[in-house]
């Protein structure tokens, strides 16, 4: 029985041995060209992108559009290896209240892996049938400073590409060196896509690669930024941590054993800027936003959506809560993350067509209290000194220069804060998973003064009394009267609302 299970995904011949409730690609594999390649096949890239793709392969005019998947990280090493032993298919169960659905995926064909040579992923990227360079790399990939927005030129993987473009360490080196040979080809070039969490993503690549490209040949930055274009983009499905839990539900229900499942909701959201310099896929097919300006969708996922996640993580993880789920469940928690998206975050965001806010915050709370999402707060708080800057401080410095209420915004601070003297209110430590932990955890319990003015705010909130004072009210509330009471006495106030 083992063997079979194992069988399963070993071939695309095999997928015949799976059963009818599994679904299956609609198309011949064999058939499928690689006209897209993606630079880092994590769990959220095979639970998005991927899916988008091995939906859009059921149509015969885009078989063209294929995934070559690539990772130039040690840590992926083991995820290649178990995928290519699985013929690069993996299955993706997606859950929620009313739904659940199996499917194994086919879009990524082929899979490239940096171990000692950078030249056969350079090769692939230089391939004329390869007109889209995606990637999900994290933000900590970018080589990008939010605080002084620019480039960290001083980076010591950028200096490294600066000075061995033919043997790139950063996802950034690849591009340039890629469009170099390229160029040199006499090859058009590919439009790099960014697929991050970032605000601007395809803004943001566009400068990291001119600068990088820049340093190199000043005559290839001038080529690349005539001829290359970097859309904007939106990506949205929540994917937690596959457990063994779930890689065992998929054995036992579905006959299934696969080393690299994946987890994540039903919803999904993509959204890009029809700016493609060398063709692009008819993704529109498949539930693809294609749209001139990405910025209204960008800011309400941000603001709302994840700066929802740092609303619940911080003040959740001090009240002993574990996942997403447990904290939107206490009607306390919801009460105080509406009120704050309602009073301080909407009011100052756009809506447009195709972009309705309340149904849209609607839309997120129900996807926050989706049972089979067990979305661990560790997850949604780590980083924090990368998220907050992002998500939460553009609707602060929005609503005080408005002199607008600002009380719900600012307990995500004081929650951030308390959170990171490292212990919740039950005297459980708190592992702080964030590069500047040191340094945040001593101007955390320096004050609230110091802590805000640090570089991580901007001038506006430096020098804001008024919330200065709120951060610092609540941070005592928190600490004295516990998130309970603190929660109580919030929602009280705003009693009038509800």
């Amino acid at each position: 029985m083992e063997n079979t299970l194992v069988n399963i995904l070993s071939t695309d011949a095999n997928l015949s041995l799976a059963t009818e409730k599994i679904i299956q690609p609609g198309y011949q594999r064999s058939a499928v060209g690689t006209g897209i390649f993606h630079l880092g096949v994590g769990a959220f890239h095979r639970a998005h992108q991927a899916v988008y793709y091995d939906d859009l392969l059921r149509y015969p005019d885009q078989l063209a559009w294929g995934l070559c998947g690539a990772d130039i990280l040690p840590a992926a090493k083991d995820l290649h290896a178990d995928l290519q032993s699985q013929d690069c298919l993996y299955t993706v169960l997606s859950r929620d209240s009313e739904r659940e659905e199996v499917r194994v995926i086919g879009s990524i064909k082929e899979l490239l892996f940096k171990s000692d040579s950078s030249l056969a992923i350079l090769r692939k990227m230089s391939q004329p049938e390869i007109k889209i360079v995606s990637m999900t790399i994290t933000e900590g990939g970018y080589l990008f400073d939010d605080q002084s927005r620019s480039v960290k030129t001083s980076d010591l993987n950028f200096l490294h590409d600066l000075a061995h473009p033919e043997d790139p360490k950063t996802a950034f080196g690849f591009i340039v060196e890629a469009l170099r040979l390229r160029k040199e080809a006499g090859v058009a070039p590919f439009t790099v896509l960014s697929c991050d969490n970032l605000q601007h993503n395809g803004d943001i690549a566009r400068e990291v690669t001119v600068t990088l490209a820049r340093g190199i040949s000043p005559s290839l930055a001038n080529w690349i930024e005539s001829e290359v274009t970097f859309p904007n983009s939106v990506v949205d499905r929540i994917t937690p941590v596959t457990k063994e839990s779930d890689s065992n539900y998929l054995r036992e229900k579905y006959q299934i054993a696969d080393l690299r499942p994946v987890v994540p909701e039903t919803f999904r959201q993509w959204v890009i800027e029809d700016h493609f310099c060398n063709g692009r896929p008819a993704l529109e097919r498949v539930g693809v936003q294609m749209v001139d300006d990405v910025l209204a969708y960008e800011q309400a996922k941000l603001r709302i959506l994840n700066a929802g996640h740092s609303a619940l993580g911080y003040v959740g993880s001090l009240r002993g809560y574990q996942t997403v789920g447990q904290v939107i469940q206490d009607p306390l928690f919801e009460k105080y993350l509406r009120i704050t998206i309602d009073l301080e975050i909407k009011p100052y965001l756009k809506n447009m067509e195709g972009l309705d806010l309340d149904d849209y915050r609607n839309q997120v709370i129900k996807r926050f209290k989706n049972p089979n999402i067990q979305d661990q707060l560790s997850r949604i708080c780590m980083d924090g000194s990368a998220k907050i800057p992002k998500f939460v401080l553009p609707s602060l410095e929005i609503a005080v220069a408005e002199q607008s209420q600002i009380e719900g915004l600012s307990l995500i601070i004081a929650s951030w804060i308390v959170y990171l003297k490292g212990f919740d209110q039950k005297g459980k430590k708190i592992i702080i998973n964030d590069p500047n932990a040191n340094s945040l955890q001593e101007l955390a319990r320096a004050g609230v003064n110091n802590f805000i003015n640090q570089d991580l705010f901007p001038k506006s909130l430096k020098t804001s009394g008024v919330f200065k004072e709120q951060v610092q009210k609540y941070v005592v509330s928190l600490e004295m009267a516990g998130v309970k009471a603190t929660l109580e006495r919030f929602n009280k106030i705003h009693d009038h609302f509800m």
